[in-house]
């Protein structure tokens, strides 16, 4: 009688199963933790140490630093307008002429810094064009 031991999982293989995702990001918060697709960021407004996180009408505040969440959100759509706001591409609504402020699908406007304007026109061609 042959007697077959069970298969046992290595910490290596369970760190396969526990890769970080692509499409979903997670915030601590004081209440817990809240998991967000990253589609579903609209954009991120800093104020000091602390991040303000904007989603599908909702917001969550954060006790890290925005360049820290632009950091983990590592994706292609964030783009820091300002000093203390960064947006998602694709929630873009209008860019008004001079460059200076963007309006979201929700109707929020932020501004644009001067430093930042040329980065939005160059972003924009390659985006949209």
């Amino acid at each position: 009688m042959k007697i077959i031991a069970p298969k046992v999982r290595t910490d290596e293989s369970r760190m396969e199963v526990l890769k970080p995702s692509k499409n979903k990001f997670c915030i601590t918060t004081q209440n817990g933790h809240i998991i967000i697709k990253k589609s579903e960021i609209t954009h991120l407004v800093a104020d000091s140490n602390y991040t303000t996180i904007y989603f599908n009408n909702d917001k969550v505040l954060c006790a890290r630093t925005m360049s820290f969440i632009l950091g983990k959100l590592s994706h292609p759509n964030f783009v820091r307008i300002h000093k203390s706001h960064a947006i998602n591409i694709d929630c873009m609504r209008l860019v008004d002429p001079s460059f200076t402020t963007v309006q979201l699908d929700g109707g929020v406007q932020l501004p644009v810094a001067r430093s930042q304007k040329q980065v939005l026109k160059n972003l924009i061609k390659l985006r949209f064009d």
